[in-house]
């Protein structure tokens, strides 16, 4: 398609050098020309950009993007500005359609859906916002962070602006990069400031909840945006994503009443946004009321995906429902129908593997033959030559321990160059559920030792220097090497975990765990699944005393879940009662799980005694 009219980006940055490139090779030839406002790199940025022929400007930051971005458009000279950050870039299916979009638009500007990439496997969320502007010197941004797009005349614009579908890829929350240039304290202080001035900005009030809901920090969250909802306008364009935010804040909190009065509230303002009813449908499923969850995934479907503007996931009125509903089935035990639900999930969407991953597992359930397993499952993939494929199928198969069947597809693609990392990884996952840990441990530490590497399977040598730690445990020889590695992982509390568990292992009294319990208690479930898993008992007693280290009440309840999980019904009975007789705690899950259990179990006074 040829290009009718001109194009300038423009952009700030301050050292963006590990991301411009990115960003500016995803739209050569769409652009004419390249504005970059500089507030201070110290890094290559300015290299980088001189690279694509950039004019570069430097600019004195003075804690205001508005000014920053008013600046930059007073350089531009092109028919249409398109607005990027230096760590989004505009997704390459999209670029047919922007064409088309600046020859034949007949607004002043347009929003684009922003697609935040917040691991580096699937997870994301979406956004709108503003990112293509006609240059006719009409309009300025306002407000020092989130910056507003605005009339200069102050004549409302809302009618002047559209919403495409355009996506640009934001790769700024993902963890790395967030640590990286510690974006979240150079914006809270001009977030706080901005509050100070103006106490009722609902807005301003809205996007700091956003920066303590990135960080994890609910209650800091909760509270902000609970503050925007009182003084929020619902004709706002942010208005939606505070209820959807506000519901996943409180559903995270278990106050699920008021997370559902809250959608239902959302539901009548805003009756196509399917997002929100898929929110209800979780918070039932959490809520253990699996009927009323059933329902609420067959209303997304009946709703469909909804419009741009109240789009916060992807696939709310597609795939995602059916693969809830396939989840319910499965979690009951209803195969038949969990594989039904789970294969039409699939066929909406094969770019997610959640879909794939439930499979293996129903199928492993349905069938006692694991190559009856296998077989069905191979048949979701349209060619297990294509090694791609073949690294997700094997990494199934390992899961749901159908070793037999991994082992004949490693073995066709031994030698395969271009995915050895990803081979050996699921040979040593492989050698190590088999208890070969010598030879885990050496595949393992080949992957982690790989200068760069990109994969199918998401964070391959973080999972191999966490195996690495847990042969450690098992093999007192490798214990100092294994701990060195996961030392230089990028999470310390990984590290203090496994320093505790070496302690126990050599019968030393362990230094207390000062972090967040459910952290810890996240850390911990993943490492006691694995021993549970691969059946080394001694050690996994043995590293029970862990729990004891966290300052939770909650813990009896994470390991009786461990039980359940693991097919070991009595324990999981008496775990749960011994949480309530010691430590007064039962959760909706545990309450399930017991009358689940319960009912797999012959009665005597012995089994249920407190």
């Amino acid at each position: 398609m040829e290009k009718q009219k001109t194009v300038s980006l423009c952009m700030i940055v301050r050292n963006e050098a590990l991301l411009l490139e990115r960003c500016l090779n995803s739209v050569q030839g769409l652009v004419d020309e390249i504005i970059v406002v500089d507030t201070g790199s110290t890094d290559n940025t300015k290299e980088i950009a001189l690279r694509f022929d950039a004019k570069i400007y430097d600019y004195p930051w003075n804690d205001n993007f508005s000014e920053a971005r008013n600046y930059s458009l007073a350089k531009a000279a092109c028919d249409w500005i398109l607005l990027l950050d230096a760590d989004e870039a505009l997704c390459p299916r999209d670029r047919d359609k922007f064409i088309h979009l600046i020859n034949t638009c007949p607004y002043d500007g347009c929003h684009f859906t922003i697609c935040n990439h917040m691991s580096r496997g699937n997870e994301y969320n979406l956004h709108q916002a503003f990112r293509l502007l006609k240059n006719n010197g009409q309009y300025e941004f306002c407000g020092e962070i989130h910056e507003q797009i605005t009339r200069k005349d102050r004549q409302p614009a809302f009618s002047r602006l559209s919403v495409e579908e355009i996506t640009i890829d934001h790769y700024g929350y993902l963890p790395e990069i967030v640590a990286a240039q510690k974006k979240r304290e150079r914006n809270l202080p001009i977030l706080l400031k901005q509050i100070e001035a103006d106490p009722e900005n609902a807005f301003s009030l809205f996007n700091l909840g956003n920066e303590y809901l990135a960080q994890n920090k609910i209650d800091d969250a909760l509270s902000w945006y609970e503050k925007a909802y009182t003084r929020m306008d619902k004709g706002q364009a942010y208005a939606p994503h505070l209820y959807y935010r506000l519901i996943i804040c409180l559903n995270a909190k278990q106050e699920f009443l008021k997370a559902l009065r809250l959608a239902e509230e959302a539901l009548l303002v805003y009756p196509r946004c399917t997002d929100i009813a898929y929110c209800k449908g979780l918070i039932y499923v959490q809520q253990y009321n699996h009927l009323l969850a059933a329902d609420a995934f067959r209303r997304c479907l009946d709703l469909g995906d909804p419009p741009g503007n109240l789009k916060f996931l992807e696939g709310c009125g597609t795939y995602r429902p059916y693969l809830s509903l396939g989840e319910i089935y499965l979690q009951n035990e209803a195969y038949d129908q969990a594989i039904e639900y789970l294969t039409k999930a699939f066929n909406l969407d094969h770019t997610h593997c959640e879909a794939l991953y439930a499979l293996g597992k129903a199928y492993a359930k349905k069938h006692n033959d694991p190559s009856k397993a296998a077989d069905a499952l191979s048949h979701y993939f349209s060619s297990l030559e294509h090694v791609p494929n073949s690294i997700v199928y094997t990494d199934i198969l390992i899961k749901e321990k159908i070793y037999g069947p991994a082992r004949a597809v490693l073995e066709r693609f031994d030698t395969d160059p271009d995915h050895q990392a990803e081979i050996t990884f699921l040979q040593s996952k492989l050698h190590f559920f088999t208890k070969n840990y010598p030879a885990a441990y050496e595949g393992f530490k080949k992957v982690a030792d790989v200068s760069s590497l990109q994969s199918v399977l998401p964070n391959l040598q973080g999972e191999s220097i966490r195996f690495m730690a847990i042969i450690g445990l098992l093999l007192d020889s490798l214990g100092n090497e294994s701990m060195s590695y996961l030392e230089r992982d990028f999470d310390p509390l990984l590290f203090q975990i496994y320093d505790r568990l070496h302690s126990l292992r050599q019968n030393k009294k362990p230094a207390a765990l000062d972090a967040d319990p459910s952290r810890c208690l996240q850390i911990i479930d993943e490492y006691l699944a694995i021993i549970l898993k691969v059946g080394e008992f001694d050690l996994f007693t043995c590293s029970l005393e862990v729990l004891n280290l966290v300052d939770s009440k909650e813990v009896l309840l994470h390991l009786a879940k461990l039980y359940h999980q693991n097919g070991c019904p009595e324990l999981t009975v008496q775990t749960i009662l011994w949480s309530i007789k010691e430590l007064d705690a039962i959760d909706l899950e545990n309450a399930f799980l017991l009358r689940k259990n319960l009912i797999h179990l012959p009665f005597s006074h012995s089994t249920v005694s407190c």
